[in-house]
């Protein structure tokens, strides 16, 4: 969702702003330090991250984001970043601060309840990152707008239809009810209805997604 979020608001290639990037979207990759954190903030801008000293892709990354006038950095799956050694977690913390001082940008930080903890490790990023928790859907029109307006973004040749409150109770019971893993859920079904040449979203659909609740993923983690 994050993703689609800053897609949706970076202008296309028939724009004559192509090019700027005023969302940046970057994925927090596991087990990061620094250097990793600069090569994800690269990637996500399809820059040329060759072998180089982690000051010169510093300083790539403030002048890029400089130039194509980004606004906002949206990080991802921050609760990779409990998975580092603390000294580590302690640079990339270090390096949010500056990019969020030098750049006078906000930084959005996502991710799961432990993502809380990663900010309680530093009290000024603590200070400046307020949580805001996503409460679970219930089965609801506005759930059922919420689905219609993220599959359109997937663009199947089909309209799938979500008025069925049937269709719209099953979406919610895969995914009980949670905004990440609904988006997950469409996702994978829009893939499958690809595969299956249907390009649709319905209840044959969802029957053929390899779907494995989240409370039960959970239950065998433990």
């Amino acid at each position: 969702m994050a993703y689609k979020f800053g897609r949706d608001r970076n202008p296309r290639e028939d724009s004559p702003e192509y090019g700027k990037r005023p969302v940046v979207y970057v994925h927090t990759p596991p087990f990061t330090d620094l250097t990793g954190f600069c090569d994800a903030v690269l990637r996500s801008l399809k820059a040329p991250h060759r072998p180089a000293r982690l000051s010169a892709k510093w300083d790539s990354i403030l002048q890029l984001l400089g130039a194509v006038g980004t606004r906002m950095l949206i990080l991802d799956e921050v609760n990779n970043l409990l998975i580092g050694k603390v000294d580590q977690r302690a640079m990339v913390m270090n390096g949010l601060k500056s990019l969020s001082n030098e750049l006078r940008i906000p930084v959005v930080a996502m991710g799961t309840s432990d993502a809380v903890r990663v900010f309680q490790t530093d009290q000024q990023l603590g200070n400046r990152f307020e949580p805001m928790g996503l409460p679970r859907w219930t089965i609801s029109r506005e759930y059922a707008v919420f689905i219609g307006r993220f599959v359109q973004g997937l663009e199947l040749r089909q309209e799938s239809q979500f008025r069925s409150r049937e269709i719209v109770g099953r979406i919610h019971a895969m995914a009980e009810g949670l905004t990440g893993e609904t988006c997950k859920l469409l996702t994978m079904a829009a893939e499958v209805a690809i595969r299956n040449g249907r390009e649709i979203i319905d209840m044959d659909t969802l029957d053929d997604i390899p779907w494995t609740a989240p409370s039960e993923r959970r239950r065998v983690a433990k």
